[in-house]
């Protein structure tokens, strides 16, 4: 458990970084972006104001922030201009270098939309279409190649840099995340060995209380108030035994794996369980496919096939079925279920949470656990690398694990 909080601690602080820096990038490069094509189709908007020609500045401009002396030096454009037949009227080509009039014209037929950018080679020009009164054409190019590779850059780099911060941050966190945690481990330790210490405390009173009792049975008999006690005590015996079983169920212990026929221990555990389902009037069926082996720890899979048979018995309906079925396939399934006619409207999803027990359960007087056992069947699955689920339909509950 404590090494799933670990992760969790780890995952969480990672997703909630990785946030923040997608969102930082994408502002930053947002801004980026438009600030460059702002940049571009404002000059081609001036450009157009003034009939195909940036003119120039003798200061900073009054009507742009990006307008300067320089700007008419350091734009690269060109205009043309096709008549109302389609002819060619004009075509300016003194601001540029890098394209011919011929190709400028090709250029031209590539253009869709009222304002775009077209790739040239490896440059890249950003355009608008101006349809004059006279039925007239005019399209003005301009190159945009710097700011557009600026933005491209900007991103590459901060993407890169955003994965190195990653990186960076979740190393740092694998190391510090130990003793972020130090904490709850400390808080948990403390309980597991209170629990521990209070489990042993209890059995001595309970010891003495048994005791007393039988030796009252055996001087005045047998009696109502004689029968209470012992159930009582054998009632608490039982939740102390499981409360520090609970405690020390997430201590690792070697897990001992050997090659054993699953088969005969489900069998094996399915014919302890026969008695006493007849004991509550319950038919006890099996389906276990003969012959199945696995490779995992045969005590802890003794215990789960234990676990899950008794919760089936403790909740199955009155006069109800429980079923045990073993089979192999790709994987090893095992499915305990039984009939459980009040199995609608809850939430599932909390069966294996510690402590937990659905108030429907408690109709079953005398047979509720204290809600441990299917968690302790959560972490043997675990322990064996597998998965448990549960199931209802048809008024039938099913768990069902995959090994």
């Amino acid at each position: 458990m404590i090494r799933r909080l670990r992760w969790r601690f780890i995952g969480s602080a990672s997703v909630a970084l990785l946030v923040v820096l997608v969102t930082i990038i994408g502002i930053i490069n947002s801004a980026i972006h438009e600030r460059a094509y702002n940049r571009i189709y404002t000059t081609l908007d001036y450009i157009v104001a003034h009939n195909g020609y940036l003119p120039k500045v003798k200061g900073q401009s009054d009507d742009n922030e990006y307008f300067t002396p320089e700007t008419s030096y350091e734009t690269r454009y060109f205009t043309i201009v096709f008549n109302k037949d389609g002819t060619l009227a004009k075509a300016s080509m003194d601001k540029v270098a890098a394209i011919t009039k011929e190709d400028a014209i090709a250029l031209t037929r590539q253009v869709d939309n009222d304002r775009g950018h077209i790739k040239y080679a490896d440059l890249t020009y950003f355009y608008k279409v101006v349809n004059k009164k006279d039925g007239s054409r005019m399209i003005v190019f301009i190159d945009g190649t710097n700011q557009s590779s600026f933005a491209s850059s900007m991103l590459s780099m901060s993407l890169w840099l955003g994965f190195g911060s990653f990186v960076v941050f979740f190393g740092l966190l694998c190391l510090l995340s130990g003793k972020a945690i130090k904490p709850i481990i400390c808080s948990q330790q403390q309980q597991k060995q209170f629990i521990t210490n209070a489990g042993h405390e209890l059995k001595t009173p309970l010891a003495v209380i048994s005791a007393n009792t039988e030796v009252m049975e055996m001087m005045n008999g047998k009696n109502e108030w004689t029968e209470s006690t012992m159930k009582q005590v054998k009632r608490l015996s039982g939740l102390v035994s499981e409360l520090v079983t609970i405690a020390r169920l997430d201590e690792r212990e070697d897990i001992m794996l050997e090659h054993f026929d699953y088969s005969e221990t489900v069998k094996s555990v399915a014919q302890d369980f026969k008695s006493v389902a007849a004991g509550e009037n319950l038919t006890l069926k099996t389906d276990i496919e003969d012959l199945v082996f696995v490779k995992a720890d045969k005590k802890r899979l003794h215990e789960l096939a234990n676990i899950l048979v008794d919760n089936a018995i403790k909740y199955c309906d009155e006069n109800g079925t429980v079923l045990v079925t073993l089979s192999k396939g790709r994987r090893v399934r095992l499915t305990v279920s039984n009939d459980y006619r009040n199995g609608a409207n809850i939430d599932y999803s909390r069966f294996f949470e510690r402590f937990y027990r659905e108030d429907s359960s408690h109709t079953h007087i005398g047979k509720g656990g204290y809600g441990i056992g299917l968690s302790m069947a959560e972490s043997i699955v675990a322990a064996c690398k597998g998965k448990i689920s549960v199931s209802w339909k048809d008024n039938v509950i099913t768990f069902e694990v995959l090994l």
